[in-house]
C-alpha cells in the first residue's frame, strides 16, 4: 500500500481509479454525479472536481462531502 500526500498533511491510498469531473455550473447535476460514483461497490477511487469558474454554487456542495478521496 502506498500513501500518497494530500492536502493540508492529509494522505491517501493509491487508488486503482481516478475520476475526474469538470465542473462549470452545474450545480444541479454534481450532487447526483458524485452520489452515483459513491454509491458503486468498488471503494478504490478517487474522484477529483475541477471547478472552472462556476458562479452557481456547485463547488461549495462539492466541498460538503466528508469524503477524503473527493478533492
Amino acid at each position: 500500500m502506498k500513501l500518497y500526500p494530500l492536502n493540508a498533511g492529509m494522505c491517501y491510498v493509491d487508488p486503482q481509479v481516478t475520476i475526474i469531473i469538470p465542473l462549470y455550473n452545474k450545480k444541479g447535476t454534481i450532487v447526483r454525479a458524485i452520489e452515483s460514483i459513491v454509491a458503486q461497490s468498488y471503494d478504490q477511487w478517487r474522484l477529483i472536481v475541477v471547478d472552472d469558474g462556476s458562479q452557481d454554487g456547485g463547488s461549495r456542495l462539492v466541498e460538503g462531502y466528508g469524503d477524503s478521496r473527493i478533492t
